[in-house]
């Protein structure tokens, strides 16, 4: 059965992953017109430094975007490598992260976002490190600037800054220099930044104009067809099942394994206020959706008996991204 061979997590699954990402990315190797976001009219601070040179050498960034997409599902998998809070070692998460964020077309082109994603990852598992520590530990402050770094791509990253506090309560005993930490950690970035402004005789108060800009400047509207919407409307009832799968579940897991998913709850939240109330967030955000919902749907087919239609729903939620890809 097909969710049979994918839990082997043999070298081949590396394979077949690697190919149905390059299926659903190729149409976009073609030199298409890209899409345009918010975030190309109003850039970030240092992704304006690159806008020209992804516009001038667009299929030589395009795959250097596909790659950096791979490289973020292959830290995934290293991430529960790492923490061990899904019972078994699997590819799956890098799966279903390439299929959520692919099977959304506009996407498929050089974005800041996936940088930010970079960090945001990092930021993660300097959070989960930080679980264990006996000593006040460092660890968020490393996070808080690598999400505040990340804000200077893509500055919506930095309102995921409230997670490192909800962090703090599900990991740690109340250490007041840790939650210190945070703060000079998100602003130190910035400080630099206003620092640069001055030192090159630029106006700093620039900086707080643009940050409006990026923030309150409505995000770009896009027209999703009826297949990608029907395919999301599936990946939602995924979702509700994963969801009360793991509340059945939830009281026999260890406890850490517990609180790092009670984490990527708080993260998927995070990401849907995001969506809601920040003006300019539009498709992009679903990139830091689609890590706790890989983890979820992940957690819900490697724990779920090998059925019929169990591997029917895993067969939709891993391939209908490229049916939807070449037959929408």
């Amino acid at each position: 059965m097909l969710i049979k061979l994918f839990k082997r997590g043999d070298s081949l699954v590396y394979l077949i992953i690697l190919l149905l990402a390059l299926v659903m990315w190729f149409p976009s190797f073609t030199g298409k017109p890209w899409t345009t976001f918010q975030f190309d009219y109003y850039p970030g601070f240092l992704y304006r430094v690159l806008q020209p040179e992804l516009f001038s050498h667009k299929i030589f960034y395009q795959i250097c975007s596909f790659l950096l997409l791979v490289i973020l599902s292959l830290l995934l998998i290293r991430l529960n490598i790492l923490f061990f809070f899904i019972n078994t070692r699997t590819q799956l998460p890098a799966l279903f992260f390439l299929v959520i964020v692919s099977s959304l077309f506009p996407l498929q082109r050089p974005t800041p976002v996936l940088i930010s994603l970079l960090l945001f990852v990092f930021a993660i598992i300097r959070i989960f490190a930080s679980y264990e520590e006996d000593e006040p530990a460092f660890h968020y402050f490393d996070a808080a600037i690598l999400l505040s770094t990340g804000s200077l791509f893509y500055f919506n990253t930095f309102f995921f800054l409230p997670l490192l506090w909800i962090s703090l309560i599900l990991f740690r005993p109340f250490v007041w220099r840790e939650w210190v930490f945070t703060i000079f950690g998100a602003l130190l970035p910035y400080i630099f930044l206003v620092s640069m402004y001055y030192i090159s005789g630029k106006d700093p108060s620039l900086v707080f104009s643009d940050i409006t800009s990026q923030v309150y400047k409505p995000s770009a509207t896009f027209r999703v067809s009826e297949y990608v919407l029907s395919f999301y409307v599936f990946l939602g009832i995924i979702l509700m099942l994963s969801s009360f799968f793991m509340i059945k579940k939830y009281a026999i897991k260890k406890i850490q394994s517990r609180k790092f998913f009670v984490f990527f709850l708080y993260s998927f939240i995070n990401s849907l206020f995001i969506y809601i109330f920040v003006p300019s967030a539009g498709l992009e955000i679903i990139y830091f959706t689609a890590i706790s919902l890989s983890f979820l749907f992940t957690h819900y087919f490697i724990n779920t008996h090998n059925t019929l239609i169990i591997n029917l729903l895993f067969f939709i939620t891993a391939f209908g991204g490229i049916i939807i890809r070449y037959y929408a």
